[in-house]
């Protein structure tokens, strides 16, 4: 992806971007977004999103640890750790209780699918989502008409993108 482009999310978003300052020991996020620039409005509405349930929902604060291109899809891989929030309402209160019995009661009945550690399904949900999305946009130019993909090396590319690929690959 473009450099100004990243630096926008990375500015945008600091907190779900706070690992591309790290060294390439601990993250990959360091070698930036490895996918092209048609998939930025992707990226951008999925991280608006998350960042929006991490402010106003309370949800986990989760971090990319890295975006990529992998099999003409998107890949946004995060990490991140469940904060539990302090609430001192009546009904916040009775809702803890509530949803403390429901997942005890689940977790009593149903330990070999239900795991106790994952706190953020609605996040994973929205990134699977985006992920799916990438499918039928162009990552080079961004278009959602005469989405394909290539057959050597698999890219998502529009009719236009994937003749200019084909021309450029062909000499």
């Amino acid at each position: 992806m473009d450099k100004k482009l990243q630096d926008k999310l990375y500015k945008k978003y600091p907190k779900i971007f706070v690992q591309h300052k790290l060294p390439c020991t601990e993250t990959a996020m360091c070698w930036g977004f490895e996918c092209d620039d048609g998939w930025y409005n992707l990226i951008d509405m999925l991280c608006g999103l998350i960042q929006w349930d991490i402010d106003e929902n309370g949800y986990p604060e989760i971090t990319a640890s890295q975006v990529k291109e992998k099999y003409g899809t998107l890949r946004f891989y995060t990490s991140g750790v469940y904060k539990k929030e302090k609430h001192y309402t009546f009904k916040a209160i009775i809702k803890k209780y509530l949803y403390n019995f429901l997942r005890n009661m689940m977790y009593k009945f149903c330990k070999e699918r239900y795991q106790e550690n994952e706190h953020y399904h609605t996040q994973k949900g929205m990134i699977r989502f985006a992920e799916y999305l990438s499918a039928f946009v162009c990552e080079k130019c961004g278009s959602n008409s005469n989405v394909t993909q290539t057959k050597d090396w698999i890219i998502t590319l529009c009719d236009k993108c994937a003749k200019e690929y084909n021309d450029r690959n062909r000499t």
